[in-house]
């Protein structure tokens, strides 16, 4: 692996403001969960996906943006997002940050991390089932995207459009995380007060 530095600290902090959105819209905790030597969780595939996607993220639809990160999430396909796909994602997210964070602008690290804090602070069991409108035990495109407005806009103009999320639905739904949430993403410059 390059160890060199990210080139675009805007464009990561956009796929890392989409990718976030899409975590807190359909996605649950494993945090803390030790990993031995023998367990190492394979980040290959995020990694591409992230060299994949972060120009389109940075630059492109924010709703493509979300489409392709949801259908990342969404490993078997079914439209989508159970605990358990949320679960493994989150848990090769956190190892894909472990690996590559000194490659990520600053910024990129604290929205990461702050990020990760928020959804072990609500639990993703919450978040699933705050977005679980019918009862099916995982969320669709239709149910994660409840408090959001996704548009054709590049996601790093997206993310700080105060308009482009229902504070007020996100705090219903999520409880005490949801000022939280708001107060971190607007101290990384993700979202606007």
């Amino acid at each position: 692996m390059n160890s060199k530095r990210w080139p675009n600290h805007r464009t990561m902090t956009s796929l890392a403001g989409a990718l976030l959105a899409i975590m807190l819209s359909a996605t649950a905790t494993l945090a803390g969960q030790p990993q031995s030597a023998e367990q190492a969780i394979d980040t290959s595939d995020l990694d591409i996906f992230v060299r994949q996607h972060a120009q389109l993220c940075g630059t492109g639809s924010v709703r493509i943006c979300f489409e392709r990160g949801f259908a990342f999430i969404d490993d078997d396909g079914d439209g989508k997002i159970s605990l358990d796909e949320a679960k493994i994602r989150k848990v090769q997210a956190t190892a894909w940050f472990e690996q590559n964070q000194e490659r990520l602008h600053p910024l990129d690290r604290q929205a990461f991390v702050a990020g990760i804090a928020v959804i072990n602070l609500i639990t993703l069991e919450q978040v699933i089932a705050s977005y679980d409108f019918n009862d099916d035990g995982s969320v669709d495109s239709i149910e994660a995207t409840a408090d959001i407005a996704l548009d054709d806009r590049p996601a790093v103009t997206w993310v700080r459009d105060p308009k482009s999320v229902n504070w007020n639905g996100v705090m219903e739904r999520l409880g005490a995380g949801g000022p939280l949430l708001r107060l971190i993403l607007q101290q990384a410059g993700l979202a606007k007060g």
